[in-house]
């Protein structure tokens, strides 16, 4: 079947053209944007697991990280996406209501529980990897861009 130009549409929020089957080997729910790494195979399905920057060598960190694009319940298959906009966010940074424009996100760590969520970096703290940047800055209304691009 031959794909005409005119009918393929440029990616705006995600790509569902590089989405990803994957399956949550844990036995918890995952909620929706959480980051996940590649943690083996499963019938033919990439099993994933939370992102954890626990420790000084961030090892759960490194490769090659997917954001979940629904809620993915425990041992059930669901959608990954390489990049993605997530509109709603908080980015208060540090006292400054809302942040600004290219603040920076890092995957959280085990240690404080944030392990799979995007973390705002504040001064001082120790990051393995940038996940994502602030595109708007707002209290309840911020939009980010959460990418697999910049490593540190």
């Amino acid at each position: 079947m031959r794909v005409r130009n005119r009918s393929i549409q440029p990616a705006a929020l995600f790509n569902f053209a590089d989405a990803v089957w994957v399956y949550n080997g844990s036995d918890e729910d995952l909620p929706p944007n959480t980051i996940v790494r590649i943690a083996g195979e499963h019938k033919g399905c990439i099993v994933v697991e939370p992102a954890d920057s626990a420790g000084d060598t961030g090892v759960g960190v490194y490769g090659r990280l997917l954001f979940l694009k629904y809620r993915l319940p425990a041992k059930r298959r669901g959608v990954a996406l390489p990049w993605r906009v997530v509109k709603g966010v908080d980015c208060t940074f540090g006292g400054v209501s809302g942040g600004t424009v290219g603040d920076t996100w890092r995957v959280g760590s085990s240690e404080d529980g944030t392990e799979g969520q995007f973390v705002s970096v504040v001064e001082g703290t120790h990051v393995c990897r940038i996940i994502a940047r602030t595109l708007t800055p707002g209290v309840d209304d911020g939009v980010i861009l959460l990418d697999n691009l910049e490593k540190l």
